[in-house]
């Protein structure tokens, strides 16, 4: 039996505007404390920031895709330095929140003491 050759054509921009939104979400994923380390897969991972993507792929659509590979390769680079350093505030604010948790427990003790 020959097999029917299926083509599937997909439009570039909505799919290159999906990648580079999962490439922040990703970076950002990476080190954010829940999702930091092994306790979350990498599929995981991996399927969240797509799926994270899809809600922001038509902002970046209308924002306008780069078709040129030089300029899509520095927007790609662009991506993930935001992403990681979304990632590194998140860490900072969570630090803090820890630090603050952590006082006021010494603090309480010494109250009741």
């Amino acid at each position: 039996h020959p097999v029917a050759a299926v083509t599937l054509a997909v439009a570039a921009e909505p799919a290159l505007a999906l990648l580079l939104g999962s490439l922040r979400i990703i970076a950002w994923l990476l080190l954010v404390p829940p999702f930091q380390g092994r306790a979350v897969p990498v599929q995981a991972k991996i399927v969240l920031s797509l799926g994270l993507s899809l809600a922001v792929a038509p902002s970046i659509v209308a924002a306008g895709v780069p078709t040129d590979v030089t300029a899509l390769l520095v927007v790609a680079l662009t991506q993930v330095l935001i992403g990681a350093a979304l990632g590194f505030v998140t860490q900072l604010v969570l630090a803090a929140i820890t630090a603050a948790g952590a006082l006021v427990d010494i603090f309480g003790g010494f109250a009741l003491a």
